[in-house]
């Protein structure tokens, strides 16, 4: 899951917590576990400053900053 438009926070998905973020890494990326995912998701994100653009996007791979 890429939330690269977000600054500072964490995501839940389907009740799951995912991870935390922040814009300034190490990661871009958050691992979605398969046995998480359902025919409908609900997902939360609990921003905790500012987004720039507020969507998310499902990928296959990671991001990470070097």
């Amino acid at each position: 899951m890429d939330f690269g438009g977000f600054t500072k926070g964490c995501i839940f998905i389907n009740g799951f917590a995912l991870g935390r973020y922040w814009n300034i890494g190490p990661q871009r990326t958050l691992y979605v576990p398969g046995p998480v995912v359902h025919e409908q998701n609900e997902i939360v994100i609990f921003e905790l400053e500012h987004y720039e653009r507020p969507e998310i996007r499902i990928t296959d791979s990671a991001k990470w900053d070097k």
